[in-house]
């Protein structure tokens, strides 16, 4: 089951619910009629995505020095994709792009991060341990920078995540008539049915 944040409730200003958290998050993109092209994503930790959630992606072989919060992945799998997950995450100026049109329905395309990792912060940066955690994230809003292109943006954005007690990626929330460019995507506390 993935854990959930204590449900607090305060009497004069009403409760927060129990926000899903789990050590992977993706968003799956739809509704693109030949490549859909991404930017930038970034997680946050507050609806207003004021409170970045860390999400460096590891490039390169342990050791060499660069801090890393997980990996990036994405899809689909059948086609190698224009750009890597991980400059989505680095902003870069490289933009990563699925290389073929998305559905309305279905998961083909879809990028996301898993927080894993053998680092831990030090007093001077950070130190590698060798024992790898998985790290649980609830994000309550992603900054999501696509094409503003027509046919590169996707209109539709499925927000899942990776439930290890069923083994297999959860619904969270859908945003619906996006337009290229920037949005931010509240993700509500309380999933989806």
């Amino acid at each position: 089951w993935p854990l959930k944040k204590p449900l607090l409730c305060f009497a004069l200003i009403g409760c927060s619910g129990a926000a899903v958290t789990s050590d992977r998050w993706r968003l799956v993109g739809r509704d693109v009629t030949t490549s859909w092209v991404v930017h930038s994503i970034k997680f946050y930790s507050d609806a207003d995505c004021g409170v970045a959630i860390q999400a460096r992606p590891f490039r390169t072989l342990q050791g060499n020095g660069q801090r890393y919060d997980g990996s990036a992945f994405s899809g689909p799998n059948h086609v190698r994709p224009t750009g890597f997950p991980a400059d989505a995450f680095e902003g870069s100026g490289v933009p990563w792009e699925t290389g073929v049109p998305c559905a309305s329905t279905g998961e083909t395309c879809y990028i996301g991060f898993q927080w894993l990792t053998d680092q831990v912060d030090a007093e001077i940066g950070f130190a590698t341990i060798g024992l790898l955690r998985r790290s649980l994230q609830a994000p309550l809003c992603v900054a999501l920078q696509q094409s503003s292109q027509a046919n590169e943006f996707a209109s539709s954005i499925l927000v899942q995540y990776w439930s290890s007690s069923s083994r297999s990626w959860l619904d969270h929330t859908t945003m619906t008539n996006l337009t290229g460019g920037l949005s931010n995507l509240r993700v509500p506390e309380v999933p989806l049915g």
